[in-house]
């Protein structure tokens, strides 16, 4: 009976804190001129696909699973493209409290949690930036289901849930590329962990049911990118090859060369004069810089809950390496991209948004350590 009351109040705390979400969600959306250069070609590519011009969708430079669920959703509700991303911005904005909550819960208690959950649907910059018409919001979404799953079948001893972890690794690589990066970090948690009792055979069945998954969700869009008119060129995404991000050699993805033609239905297009790359470390320290301000005085409530996480139990609960983990993987992926690719000039804020993101269940108990001496 304890049991199943915990799990309905879990549960309302969730359902609490995507109402709040939504709401605050709704309230960004309709006071703020939230589109972007970004957002218009998304659009362009839903309608290219409500249309039935998939094929021409496919060679833009963006992943592909966000335009075609605007598609779906415009198709299946009668609303304009547009207004469907809107719809898709501020659902999966809301739900994505439900994996950081449970996130937070699971490691820090139930209170941490619920601050965790309600950080991220406050955190300002957050807010702002996912109720765009853009991949972000639900990139985070997958790759914070991702984590929360993991941790699940971890702590719960259930495998089948890593089946689960691998089709959202799959859907948040479809969403970006970069979403590969928490099939990554959720593989090595799970092939490190030592103190979930997993025995290495278990977890490498555990590993093979992730990457199994990932394969197969992302297999019909990397299909499709990868056949050329020349041939089969194996490519993960249209936009740079993966050996030219990370500065191993010149880029040779199928973006090379010489820019593609431009036609009239080709949506809005930037221009910029030719700019000198900035020095590495001027890049790097200015990518720490963007970061520290994206996470908005979060960094003082993560070290924290650390600490008193720490002296409060014997040592820091079991899982909490996976959101950190998460966090700095993103921030280090952004840093070799600012060096090798948006080597011009720094990234933004938005990029180093999901690196923010994963420490908000941290900063949820940091948060509900403070709240707890006020309350004394």
């Amino acid at each position: 009976m304890k049991k199943q009351s915990a799990k309905r109040t879990d549960l309302t705390i969730a359902l609490i804190l995507v109402a709040v979400a939504a709401l605050l969600k709704l309230g960004v959306v309709y006071n703020t001129y939230a589109i972007s250069t970004d957002s218009a070609r998304f659009i362009y590519m839903a309608r290219e696909i409500k249309e039935g011009r998939i094929e021409r969708a496919i060679t833009r430079e963006y992943h592909l699973l966000m335009p075609l669920t605007m598609a779906g959703v415009s198709a299946a509700t009668g609303v304009d493209c547009e207004t469907a991303g809107t719809i898709i911005a501020v659902v999966l904005g809301a739900l994505t409290v439900v994996p950081v909550y449970y996130i937070g819960k699971t490691l820090f208690g139930r209170a941490a949690g619920a601050f965790g959950g309600l950080l991220w649907a406050s955190h300002f910059y957050i807010m702002r930036e996912t109720a765009d018409i853009m991949s972000d919001g639900m990139h985070i979404f997958f790759v914070f289901m991702a984590l929360w799953l993991s941790l699940w079948a971890l702590h719960s001893g259930r495998a089948w849930l890593l089946l689960l972890c691998g089709v959202c690794v799959g859907c948040a690589y479809n969403a970006r590329p970069e979403g590969l990066g928490a099939g990554i970090v959720v593989c090595a948690f799970i092939l490190l962990s030592r103190r979930f009792g997993w025995s290495f055979g278990r977890k490498a069945l555990g590993v093979g049911c992730v990457l199994l998954m990932t394969a197969a969700v992302m297999a019909p869009y990397v299909m499709k990118i990868s056949d050329t008119p020349e041939g089969f060129e194996f490519c993960l995404t249209p936009k740079k090859s993966v050996v030219a991000m990370l500065g191993l050699k010149e880029d040779v993805g199928p973006d090379a060369g010489a820019k593609a033609p431009v036609s009239e239905d080709a949506g809005p297009q930037m221009t910029s004069p030719d700019k000198k790359p900035l020095p590495a470390m001027h890049q790097i320290l200015a990518t720490l810089n963007v970061w520290v301000y994206v996470n908005s005085g979060a960094l003082g409530l993560v070290a924290v809950g650390l600490i008193f996480a720490a002296k409060k139990r014997p040592r820091i609960p079991a899982g909490t390496a996976l959101p950190v983990g998460a966090g700095l993987f993103f921030l280090v992926l952004v840093m070799a991209l600012a060096v090798n690719v948006y080597d011009t000039e720094p990234p933004s804020k938005r990029h180093l948004m999901v690196s923010a993101a994963m420490f908000l269940p941290i900063a949820g108990a940091g948060l509900a350590v403070i709240c707890g001496w006020f309350a004394r």
